[in-house]
């Protein structure tokens, strides 16, 4: 076998490796999404079961739940917000290693071909039709940044529930 078929299978292989490792990194990156966002929710249904069962705390003290809620949300939100990064930074370098994998696939099987032909093939050719499909997918990409925006917008929602809540829940008790 030709020496620049061993060189790009070498090149191709270590990229496997690579690749194997960031969808462990990806993985591990979705786990601490979810374990973050389950903390976080655990952490504010602890803090709304605590002032709803009759807490000492009174209505012109909704301001201690609502802090409490409002820095659990600030840690959550900067710890989050870098783990998605990560994981978006992650996802297209194995992306990116995937095309350019591809690309290797299709050089090793061009210079096998030009060896068994004797060099005869038209390399432009063979370039064309097989260099397709090496763009990241935009409609995955899409598709991410809104299952992303979508978990967001609810984490929102939920925090401004949890947020009114914090004075709603005690001044309505307190009226009793």
């Amino acid at each position: 076998m030709d020496a620049r078929v061993q060189d790009i299978k070498k090149q191709y292989e270590q990229l496997e490796i690579i690749n194997e490792k960031q969808e462990g990194r990806l993985q591990n990156l979705e786990a601490k999404a979810i374990q973050l966002i389950n903390l976080y929710i655990v952490f504010q249904g602890v803090i709304l079961a605590a002032i709803a069962q009759g807490s000492t705390l009174e209505c012109k003290d909704w301001w201690v739940p609502f802090t409490l809620s409002l820095f659990a949300l600030s840690i959550d939100a900067v710890a989050l917000g870098h783990t998605v990064t990560k994981y978006l930074r992650t996802r297209k370098q194995l992306e990116n290693n995937r095309a350019h994998q591809e690309e290797l696939r299709r050089q090793i099987q061009q210079l096998q071909l030009q060896n068994a032909n004797g060099n005869n093939v038209d390399q432009q050719v063979f370039y064309l039709n097989n260099n397709i499909g090496l763009e990241i997918d935009g409609i995955k990409l899409f598709r991410r940044q809104i299952f992303i925006t979508w978990t967001v917008v609810l984490l929102l929602a939920f925090s401004g529930v949890v947020l009114a809540s914090c004075r709603i829940v005690l001044c309505k008790h307190h009226k009793k």
